[in-house]
Parts: structure tokens; C-alpha cells; sequence
């Protein structure tokens, strides 16, 4: 007499589903492991009322106190940001942003002078001080880029001519 084995397992019945070893409770739809009033975006490790730039110990600052917050400008002396210049990013978006509202081709409009091109306009600017501290005046491009804005804001109102390479008088 011969007789059928089955090969690879033992005969007892396994008729678990994926389903009955997930970890969703099948009545809500939901994990019960997971908690649902913890969001998991936040670090639970961090407070939240505790204020990373005082000294738990001290209760002093740990803030560097020769950095602006506001703007990350150094404030010690003889670290003026008035002598550093425009960089090649600041410098394209300033003349890209000019060449569009203030010049019409080499032309300069509402009392703008004219850069003769791209390159004319980036190579002047590379040499603006990038902030001597007045927004609204010096001989700087933060100066002129405040006029550019308005210049965009208020066609028409001679702000062009505040943003250009002289300055026109105000940002000078």
C-alpha cells in the first residue's frame, strides 16, 4: 500500500489571513498601537517652552551677541557690512530685476540711466557696497533695491533713477 505524504510542513490546519495579523483593528480601521493625539511631525524630545538661546544653567543668553537676529549682519566693530559688496546672486537678480522695469533696450526710463547689457550691469554691481545701513539711501545696493521695488510698485515715480549704477542723487 502506498501512501501520500505532503511534503514541506506539518498537517495542522494554518488558515491565518494577512489580514487577521495585521495590526489594524478590523472593526475601526485604525492601528491601535499607534497613538493618534501624538502629531508625528514633532520631536517629542524637544520642549517646546524652553528657549534654546538662554542658558539653562546661567539663565544668560547663548545668543552670539555681535550678530544681528533680525538680519545676521555682524554688529562688532570693524565688521561693518558696509564693506562687503553685492555677490553674483544678489548682483544678477538686481540687474535682471532692473534691465526688466527700468531700461527699454540700453535705454534707461524714468530717469534711469542705462547698463549697455547684462554683463555691464553684473560687473557694476559686483562693486556696490551691499549695505551700509539705510535702506532707503547710500551708495549701496540694498539702497538701490529698495528703489528698484518701488520702481515696480510705483512706475513713473522716478524710483528707476534712484536704482541705477549713479544712484541719482539718492543713493549716493
Amino acid at each position: 500500500m502506498t501512501s501520500a505524504l505532503a511534503c514541506g510542513g506539518d498537517d495542522s490546519d494554518d488558515s491565518t489571513t494577512a489580514a487577521e495579523t495585521s495590526a489594524t483593528d478590523p472593526s475601526t480601521g485604525t492601528d491601535p498601537t499607534v497613538d493618534p493625539t501624538v502629531d508625528p511631525t514633532v520631536d517629542p524630545t524637544v520642549d517646546p517652552t524652553v528657549d534654546p538661546t538662554v542658558d539653562p544653567d546661567t539663565g544668560s543668553s547663548t545668543a552670539d551677541p555681535t550678530v544681528d537676529p533680525d538680519t545676521g549682519s555682524s554688529t562688532e566693530p570693524g565688521t561693518d557690512s558696509g564693506t562687503d559688496t553685492g555677490t553674483e546672486a544678489e548682483c544678477e537678480l538686481y540687474c535682471t530685476t532692473f534691465i526688466a522695469t527700468c531700461q527699454d533696450g540700453a535705454d534707461g526710463i524714468d530717469g534711469a540711466d542705462g547698463y549697455a547689457d547684462q554683463a555691464a550691469c553684473t560687473d557694476a554691481c559686483a562693486g556696490f557696497v551691499l549695505d551700509d545701513g539705510t535702506p532707503m539711501s547710500g551708495d549701496d545696493l540694498e539702497c538701490r533695491g529698495y528703489h528698484l521695488m518701488n520702481a515696480i510698485a510705483m512706475p513713473d515715480q522716478g524710483h528707476c533713477g534712484h536704482a541705477d549704477i549713479d544712484g541719482s542723487g539718492v543713493c549716493v
